[in-house]
């Protein structure tokens, strides 16, 4: 084989690989609650808004906007999750906004040192999907090691 045909060749393998590792990223984009490569030119239509309360470790229940040592909007930010209580838009589908969203409960239960007396969080979700519904879904946060006293 002459250098011209190695030449053809090594750019036909070339395109392949960079149009098969694309195809990929848009198919596995589907799959994914991140829908980094997955555009959509008419996304869906869906609609959320969250109730998050504190479960303390005796089991009482305190809804979060009833005084904490944190205000939610200091901890969270981004996508509709600084302000979770209003109804939003699920602005990259309703798996992104859960994914993120459950990412925040357990963050904010890792990361909130002063609260001596919540054992997890937990929220209730409202939501559309694509104009059915309304929904409810729950989350929990991790669970946090509450010192006993």
């Amino acid at each position: 084989m002459d250098q011209s045909n190695v030449r053809r060749v090594a750019r036909r393998v070339v395109i392949g690989v960079v149009v098969g590792a694309q195809l990929f990223a848009v198919v596995a984009a589907y799959d994914s609650d991140h829908k980094v490569f997955g555009f959509q030119m008419f996304p869906e239509a869906s609609r959320w808004s969250a109730e998050i309360v504190r479960v303390q470790s005796d089991g009482s229940v305190v809804a979060l906007q009833d005084g904490w040592e944190y205000r939610w909007s200091d901890l969270v930010r981004g996508h509709g999750l600084t302000n979770p209580f209003p109804d939003h838009h699920a602005d990259s589908g309703l798996r992104h906004q859960f994914a993120l969203f459950q990412g925040a409960l357990d963050w904010v239960a890792a990361n909130t040192p002063a609260d001596t007396t919540t054992s997890y969080l937990e929220a209730t979700v409202t939501y559309t999907d694509n104009g059915r519904g309304p929904f409810t879904r729950t989350f929990r946060s991790v669970t946090r090691v509450v010192p006993t006293p």
